[in-house]
């Protein structure tokens, strides 16, 4: 059976290294794709995203193409139920989301309405020390007014998957990424 995994926390807490470790190291594995009004970045796991300019977006959107859509800062962000569907359709494997927790219930409605909320296994990246926070998106080359919006995101939302009813797996991303990544295989038995 075929079984979606979505990967949610703030920026520079490991989501998609974690996808990208999966997709290499765990057979069947992929990515759902999802689009984005923005360029590609190198660090974006292949097929995550079709890049498009916000006219396409606004018309797909007029057209209702999109199950959800998100903003991040001034990113759109949306995903079809087609694309769901293909990955509902797949015989075995697993398909990775990544995903902002205002989305999420979204998703969790798609499935349930599909009679497939059990092939869902949402997983939440906890980064518990913010310095920890601070090094990655200054390596990144995130500016400081972005970093300090992001540990307030980082706050809010931990505090928001807590409080939810989403039946998330809680993984915390605070030294080796190795760990983390044993941490998620461990949730995936």
């Amino acid at each position: 059976m075929a079984r979606i995994l979505t990967l949610t926390g703030v920026s520079g807490s490991g989501k998609t290294t974690l996808a990208r470790l999966l997709i290499e190291r765990v057979d069947g594995t992929s990515i759902v794709t999802s689009y984005a009004t923005r360029k590609a970045r190198a660090s974006d796991v292949p097929g995550e995203y079709n890049y498009v300019s916000s006219r396409t977006y606004d018309a797909m959107a007029l057209r209702g193409e999109f199950l959800w859509t998100a903003t991040h800062g001034s990113v759109r962000y949306g995903t079809k139920a087609i694309d769901i569907d293909i990955a509902l359709g797949k015989p075995e494997g697993l398909s990775i989301m990544i995903l902002v927790p205002s989305v999420m219930q979204a998703l969790r409605e798609y499935l349930t309405a599909r009679g497939a909320l059990q092939t869902h296994m949402p997983i939440y990246i906890i980064v518990p020390d913010e310095d920890v926070l601070m090094r990655r998106l200054a390596r990144r080359g995130d500016v400081r007014k972005e970093v300090e919006k992001r540990f307030s995101e980082a706050r809010s939302w931990k505090e928001a998957a807590t409080a939810s009813d989403v039946p998330y797996a809680f993984v915390c991303n605070d030294g080796p990424i190795e760990a983390a990544y044993e941490q998620v295989l461990r949730s995936l038995i």
